[in-house]
């Protein structure tokens, strides 16, 4: 009989797609029973659904982090959820419990720690946030993306971000193919994270008519979000570039196989993707996450060579526009730089962080 393995991931593609690369690793390799543990809002649903997991969908989110009313709020929310996971771990009856982050992921932890069940817990950030360093103390493993995290941590292991096979093979005549665009462009892949980001999409916008004044011989792809893809497209549609514009990609793997440059946000996955594609990249940092995590995850990689940063204070579309240009303009530069991040891509995660979760079994 299969051990089973709950697995709780939500709201963002970052936190989910490691949980599916995790998934998929200890149910063929391992013959595992794969649960997921989801919330209703974010991409989740889609996803599992897509990836054909069983899943558990929660009406979870964040605590207020101010004293009113909200507060409050938050707090029976959470209850009602802690109470609804216990519930599914009295019916799943899992061998072990993996947070892989987001809401989802402390009242699932905290019920199987209650249920003396296995635990553990995967961070993906350099710096990471004030939910898994408070779950580290009580849970039986903690693993973390980058050797950078371990001294948050007691007892940590490193085992790097699981990514999708065909990001970590990704090809430039794939991708090209895939997406149908002109094999002998200049290809920039721009995206703001699962979400999308509009403050980012407007500032797009801009730069991309800054450079079709510079007279530059390129295409693009643009990952908007949901919100603004209908507006996004009309706009690209008046530029002389040829582009893809789409509010998600499910085969991201052929928007990053056909790219020459990448400008992204910083969340721990797209940098993973991204050294695991080995593409150069200008990273814009959300300046608002927990603990400023995206600029400290990007620093590591611009430290290495591997991209360069515009905080969003400092953004502007000429700003942008100079960097694309200067950095299109030395294709050595372009090309060390994609090698840089190859070479800080940690291959294996899947496996490592699986065996992690395996060695607990009783």
């Amino acid at each position: 009989m299969s051990k089973k393995i709950l697995i709780a991931a939500g709201g963002t593609g970052g936190h989910i797609y490691p949980a599916i690369v995790l998934g998929h690793e200890l149910q063929s390799e391992f013959n595992m029973d794969i649960l997921f543990a989801g919330t209703k809002k974010g991409i989740g649903k889609d996803i599992f659904t897509k990836e054909k997991f069983n899943f558990e969908l929660f009406d979870v989110e964040g605590l207020s982090r101010k004293l009113n009313l909200s507060l409050f709020i938050s707090f029976w929310k959470y209850f009602k959820n802690f109470v609804k996971a216990l519930f599914l771990l009295r019916r799943f009856k899992p061998d072990v419990v993996v947070g892989m982050g987001g809401y989802i992921t402390p009242p699932i932890v905290l019920a199987a720690v209650l249920c003396n069940i296995p635990t553990v817990i995967h961070e993906q950030n350099v710096i990471p946030g004030l939910a898994n360093r408070f779950l580290n103390k009580l849970v039986d493993q903690t693993t973390v993306a980058f050797p950078e995290a371990l001294h948050y941590f007691k007892n940590a292991v490193v085992t790097g971000n699981p990514v999708r096979l065909g990001i970590e093979l990704a090809k430039k005549e794939t991708g090209i193919h895939g997406l149908n665009l002109d094999p002998g462009k200049i290809t920039l892949f721009i995206f703001g994270g699962s979400q999308g980001s509009h403050n980012l999409n407007e500032v797009f916008k801009d730069t991309l008519l800054l450079l079709e004044k510079k007279g530059i011989d390129l295409q693009f792809i643009i990952m908007t979000g949901e919100n603004d893809w209908e507006k996004m497209d009309e706009f690209c549609r008046n530029l002389r570039f040829k582009s893809i514009v789409r509010p998600f990609f499910y085969n991201i793997e052929d928007a990053y196989g056909a790219s020459d440059l990448i400008i992204a946000r910083s969340g721990a996955l797209s940098i993973s993707e991204i050294c695991a594609c080995g593409r150069p990249a200008i990273f814009i940092p959300y300046p608002y996450a927990a603990g400023n995590h995206q600029y400290f995850n990007a620093k590591r990689v611009e430290t290495k060579g591997g991209g360069i940063i515009i905080t969003e204070k400092e953004l502007s579309p000429e700003k942008l526009a100079k960097a694309v240009f200067d950095l299109l303009e030395n294709k050595a530069r372009l090309i060390m730089m994609g090698e840089r991040n190859r070479g800080l891509y940690q291959k294996g995660a899947a496996k490592i962080l699986a065996l992690n979760v395996l060695s607990l079994i009783k």
